[in-house]
């Protein structure tokens, strides 16, 4: 907005629009905001007194000296953490640029800043750390293992999740045949996901490197803020998988900037990123790139490098095609899926039917995936995950209530349980594994692949494994159990266990590295 008109006015740029901080906040001047007030005009008239006292000593004899300017920005820090604390006023995580567009570079960059500073764990010390690592070091370094390196096709499929059960609607033909035949053949379960409706990356991130959001600041999203992923040793299975001869690959037939991906993937150990720049004939759904058309770009590229490498091969593929938000007319001419919902509104009908076709032509281009590598013979495994459910109809949990999905009176835990599920598959060619897994966190994901498929993973995901045993995931406020159940809080062995997931995690991420053995050696190493 304030690119596209250079004379937008200065107080704009500077506090952004003033309803971005009113708008539906009760604005009371309490004892807070009057003192922060008070403070804010003090040490400004402190600052117009010192110059003009001392006006003949400094440099400068008109305007502002550059130490007038240094204090006055000190007031406004002041102001921001007394007042404007007050009104919420809070980073987005999501999307900064935004966030300096609707609150102006002044506020956008203090509202930022603070998940730029690593926050400090209590209990964290080397002791304690070294403590932990003895737990995988010395015995579990004798064991032996076959030589795998199959090649690995990870896909995360936007806004992928089993519509097919909400109860009460009946769709015009089934969506999921290729999921329902590998979910009765294959490895499958569900994740619990940090986010719902968006935030694609935050489950990319934890799926790649297998640390949580729950122990991230709120408003973060890791792609932007998380100082780690602006590093060229920043943990992921592909930085694993590169150091054990692996070549890697990413694509997104979307955008290159999204997320800052293009920032973070060579950072994480990818070789090569392919983005929207780089798809040439496309096949469109929805305004965005076909899932069949990244399923092609998927087996073109695993026969460019067979022709030029020996190698084993790493793909991670981020679709589009179902991105939010969701109407029937999306489709144009397309004929969409009809969906029969007597107890949903118009508009949820019609996101429904605009997202189920979506997800029809996603679920037939993983079917056509399998088939062509069932007929390679080089050892692929292929696994899928949804990143997010989605948002349809006029509020937030229409649909979910509307249907019986959810009770009317549900709770917070309730409702995260009942909106972050997507569905998990993992096939390979030549394996013939059939195992439920239940649900867990997304960070669990490629650790229980791994260990299911005798895969020589980094002891990191030992380390993930052994929580998952006793606690199979934590997130939301939802703590689920091992008994397939969940509640709104973890018993004490789970937080005791949490507490060394969250020690690991912080060491790693912004403490001293001392268990950054964990990530780069297997179990197998000597």
């Amino acid at each position: 907005m304030y690119r596209e008109n250079p004379f937008f006015p200065l107080d704009v740029v500077l506090f952004g629009e003033v309803r971005s901080i009113a708008d539906g906040l009760e604005l009371q001047l309490d004892s807070g905001m009057i003192k922060a007030i008070i403070i804010f005009v003090g040490i400004s008239i402190i600052v117009f007194l010192i110059d003009w006292k001392f006006e003949k000593f400094l440099p400068i004899k008109k305007g502002w000296s550059k130490c007038s300017i240094i204090k006055v920005g000190c007031s406004i820090s002041v102001f921001y953490i007394f007042f404007f604390s007050k009104f919420s006023v809070t980073s987005s995580g999501f999307d900064p640029i935004n966030d300096y567009e609707q609150k102006g570079v002044l506020v956008g960059f203090l509202s930022n800043i603070k998940t730029l500073i690593p926050p400090k764990m209590d209990g964290y010390s080397a002791e304690r750390i070294e403590e932990i690592i003895k737990e995988y070091q010395g015995e579990r370094l004798k064991f032996s293992a076959i030589e795998s390196r199959p090649n690995i096709i990870l896909i995360m499929s936007e806004s992928f999740w089993d519509i097919e059960e909400i109860p009460g609607i009946e769709f015009e033909k089934e969506i999921f045949s290729n999921l329902k035949v590998l979910r009765e053949n294959a490895v499958s379960g569900e994740l619990l996901t940090s986010v719902y409706g968006g935030g694609t990356s935050v489950t990319e991130f934890e799926v790649l490197t297998g640390f949580s959001k729950q122990f991230l600041p709120i408003e973060m999203t890791p792609y932007y803020q998380l100082q780690d992923l602006s590093k060229p040793s920043a943990f992921s299975i592909a930085q694993y998988l590169k150091h054990y001869g692996y070549d890697t690959q990413a694509i997104h037939p979307f955008l290159k900037e999204n997320y800052n991906r293009n920032v973070v993937y060579p950072n994480m150990g990818f070789d090569s990123f392919i983005s929207s720049d780089d798809f040439r004939k496309t096949e469109s759904l929805r305004s965005f790139i076909s899932d069949n058309t990244m399923v092609d770009r998927i087996i073109s590229e695993y026969n460019t490098h067979k022709s030029k490498s020996d190698d084993p091969f790493f793909q991670f593929a981020v679709s589009v095609q179902n991105h939010p938000d969701y109407a029937r007319e999306r489709w144009g001419n397309n004929e969409t899926i009809s969906v029969i919902a007597p107890a949903l509104s118009k508009e949820a009908i019609s996101g429904l039917e605009d997202l189920a076709t979506g997800l029809y032509y996603s679920d037939q281009s993983l079917g056509r995936l399998i088939e062509y590598f069932s007929n390679i013979e080089d050892p692929t495994i292929i696994i899928m995950f949804g990143d997010h459910m989605s948002k349809l109809g006029n509020t937030v949990d229409e649909i979910y209530v509307d249907s019986g999905w959810l009770d009317s009176n549900y709770s917070n835990c309730d409702f995260s349980y009942a909106t972050h599920r997507t569905p998990f598959i993992a096939w390979s060619n030549y394996k013939d594994i059939r195992e439920e897994c239940g649900i867990f966190i997304s960070s669990f994901l490629l650790p229980t692949i791994f260990e299911i498929y005798d895969l020589r993973g980094p002891i990191w995901f030992d380390f993930l494994n052994d929580i998952k045993e006793i606690c199979p995931g934590y997130s939301l406020n939802v703590a689920l159990h091992n008994d397939a159940e969940y509640s709104c809080r973890q018993t004490e062995l789970e937080i005791e266990t949490y507490d060394k997931y969250e020690l690991m995690q912080y060491d790693f991420l912004y403490g001293e590295k001392i268990g950054q053995e964990l990530f780069l050696k297997n179990r197998y190493e000597k």
